[in-house]
């Protein structure tokens, strides 16, 4: 899911039905699959402030537009990442992580090079971006732990947080602080960068699939019981309510409105506008379902 609120743009990528395009902040959505040689859709990235340039990692390889969703060309890999980021300062720089490798291009997807120098067996889930200092980059693998990069990707070092690391997020608001989503034990967050990290806490279910944060709110996507939030920096934690499924991708968008994707009830959005109540995050009634036309015929 990637949301450019000014222009009210909102892209859903799917497993199956390939990717839908909102032009009206979510209220109606559309496919947008042209050039697209599979629609099975696993990884997406949007870049900042230009909602026509994205990029696609789908069962046929990566894809690109640069025209909103309009049309899609292939670039030079052509396998299927499971997690993509954009260098927020430059859209042609591109990272990927798959199942064995992480690779990097510099000139929009013509060329790309490994880049998994000193990730052990890498099968990359999650990626994330310092955007204050965009050559520092953190990874979280499936069995070899997450690892940090400070050279753009060349190198990187091995952090001390869980075997199994889903989900990583880096707080917008100070780099230092650097969340992770582990295999069972819930969240852990570091306060240094990634030097050390401590548990936080944990939802109900602790495995930890996806991470975003809007405001004070911390949002946790889990195995089974959909999406959990925190008040308190990942302390304590309530249940949404909106799946009993898996809470597959958490997306927080600059007006702090958060997105949320699930593997069987779709997608929801939480709007900004949602009053900041005690309980509200408790009220499936305060998230959204977008696009559940379409999704739900999602095979």
């Amino acid at each position: 899911i990637a949301a450019d609120p000014p222009t009210r743009t909102v892209y859903i990528a799917s497993l199956g039905g390939g990717i839908l395009r909102s032009r009206d902040g979510g209220q109606t959505f559309v496919p947008a699959n042209q050039g697209l040689d599979s629609l099975v859709v696993a990884s997406l990235a949007m870049a900042q402030n230009n909602p026509n340039i994205v990029y696609a990692g789908t069962g046929a390889g990566i894809y690109k537009t640069t025209n909103g969703g309009n049309t899609w060309i292939p670039t030079g890999s052509v396998d299927l990442p499971l997690s993509l980021i954009i260098d927020p300062t430059d859209s042609n720089i591109l990272y990927a992580g798959f199942n064995g490798d992480l690779q990097k291009t510099t000139d929009g997807g013509a060329t790309w090079v490994s880049s998994a120098n000193g990730i052990d067996n890498p099968l990359v889930f999650s990626l994330a971006i310092d955007p204050h200092h965009t050559s520092v980059l953190y990874a979280g693998t499936a069995g070899t732990g997450a690892f940090k990069s400070v050279d753009g990707g060349i190198t990187w070092k091995p952090l001390n947080v869980d075997t199994t690391v889903w989900s990583l997020y880096v707080d917008p608001t100070d780099s230092n602080i650097i969340y992770a989503g582990s295999n069972g034990d819930g969240v852990y967050k570091s306060t240094n960068a990634g030097a050390s990290f401590l548990r936080a806490g944990s939802p109900a279910v602790g495995v930890v699939l996806a991470l975003a944060k809007s405001g004070k709110r911390l949002f946790a996507g889990t195995a089974t019981q959909g999406v959990s939030v925190s008040k308190d920096d990942g302390a304590t934690w309530s249940n949404t309510g909106i799946s009993d499924g898996l809470g597959l991708v958490l997306s927080a968008a600059s007006d702090g409105s958060v997105y949320a994707g699930t593997n069987f009830d779709g997608v929801f959005e939480r709007p900004t506008s949602t009053k900041d109540s005690d309980d509200d995050d408790r009220r499936p009634s305060n998230w959204r379902r977008i696009a559940w036309g379409q999704l739900k015929e999602c095979r």
